[in-house]
């Protein structure tokens, strides 16, 4: 199993050999298949290399409690409108983390991706990857160690490939 505190060229590897995995399913990307049906395919591959953990597409839950769903809080922001400082509901594409926990170290990576065919703006994912990995100077509900924005092409490559970092504070590309 991959450990938490994990230095980021371990996770990044994982993840490298996964995007690779899922090129294998070129027909997704050659017909522009929806976002969700890529991602949960990404999941698929990405659970065979993160074993003892859980990976999961557009989970809402923090714990055990089923009324407790994720937030985000964010400074309000014009471009923002699935979530605002009211706290409103949101659903990561890909977690990896420790279902049914939500200490710090039971949440490893929180996924948003894209393709190059999308329609709606990167931004509002890049707000919640910050967001959820502690940029923004409120409390969140949830943190998780590391963000990733990817954006795939129509050849399955992933042409952007951004990483949030909780302990940085910052994001690198």
């Amino acid at each position: 199993m991959i450990p938490f505190d994990s230095k980021w060229s371990d996770v990044e590897a994982l993840i490298r050999v996964a995007i690779s995995e899922l090129k294998g399913d070129e027909i997704l990307f050659r017909i522009h298949a929806n976002e969700r049906s890529i991602t949960h395919r990404l999941a698929v591959c990405l659970e065979k290399h993160f074993v003892g953990w859980n990976v999961d597409c557009e989970y809402s839950r923090i714990g055990e409690d089923s009324s407790n769903y994720k937030r985000l809080l964010l400074p309000s922001a014009e471009n923002v409108t699935h979530f605002d400082m009211n706290g409103s509901r949101v659903y990561p594409d890909i977690v990896i983390h420790h279902r049914g926990q939500n200490a710090t170290s039971d949440n490893l990576l929180v996924i948003e991706a894209k393709t190059v065919w999308s329609q709606v703006p990167d931004e509002q994912d890049i707000r919640k990857l910050k967001a959820f990995t502690g940029e923004y100077p409120v409390n969140q509900f949830i943190k998780y160690r590391f963000g990733l924005f990817l954006k795939f092409d129509e050849s399955g490559e992933a042409e952007e490939f951004q990483l949030f970092d909780s302990n940085l504070k910052d994001f690198r590309e």
